[in-house]
């Protein structure tokens, strides 16, 4: 396994086709633990790739290969047991390069993650996705009801109560950045939680001011958030 997969990071992927100022702009607006995380992915992608087709990681990546790695990574019922995919050679490889902390399947929301940093990759190179072809979206829906089926759920984090929010705002000055963050807050806190992916989709057109002065969310906001 050559030692270029194990620096590899995003502006890496993407890098080749961008100008220095844009690469320098997505490394800086990028939080320090996106960016961790990123790389982290994406030096796997490459460990895995490399083991297990003995070619370097390149883009782009085809919809056989997402799939490949979904069925290498995720277990799944076979004759009566639980496996997966994942020969026990690139199993090992995978710990010896120090991607992998252990040997065996992954839990499925690392391998969600890992395959939306590859769409994300493939998306800066403006290159289409092959994690949004039906036969890994297929895959990937099916891997989630599985391990449903067997019990296995995300762990829910507590939502904020209201006294937790208070202290929030408590830190939030009277700049222009601290007006902001509080008006983030409120907002996700009164419109019942949103993820921080809603809240930063959402849009001053989205709402609506009713006779009593209160402003609600609009239908098209609540069906494109998947919430009521």
């Amino acid at each position: 396994m050559s030692g270029a997969s194990g620096s590899i990071a995003l502006v890496d992927v993407i890098g080749a086709d961008l100008s220095d100022g844009v690469r320098e702009f997505l490394a800086e607006a990028c939080a320090e633990n996106t960016t961790r995380s990123y790389r982290s992915a994406l030096r796997y992608w490459a460990s895995w790739y490399e083991a297990r087709f003995n070619q370097a990681f390149r883009l782009p990546i085809g919809e056989a290969v997402v799939t490949q790695f979904v069925l290498d990574h995720v277990v799944r019922s076979r004759a009566g047991q639980i496996a997966c995919d994942l020969p026990g050679a690139v199993d090992a490889a995978l710990v010896l390069a120090g991607v992998k902390a252990k040997p065996g399947p992954l839990k499925l929301s690392t391998v969600l993650h890992r395959v939306a940093v590859l769409s994300t990759a493939h998306r800066l190179k403006k290159l289409p996705s092959p994690c949004e072809l039906p036969a890994v979206r297929l895959v990937l829906a099916s891997a989630r009801r599985a391990t449903v089926k067997r019990g296995e759920r995300p762990r829910k984090k507590k939502a904020i109560e209201a006294q937790e929010l208070r202290s929030m705002l408590s830190t939030c000055d009277s700049s222009l950045i601290g007006i902001r963050d509080r008006a983030v807050l409120c907002f996700g806190f009164s419109s019942g939680g949103r993820r921080r992916s809603e809240i930063a989709s959402a849009d001053m057109r989205d709402l609506r001011r009713l006779t009593n002065g209160d402003l609600r969310i609009s239908a098209i906001v609540t069906a494109r958030f998947g919430r009521s």
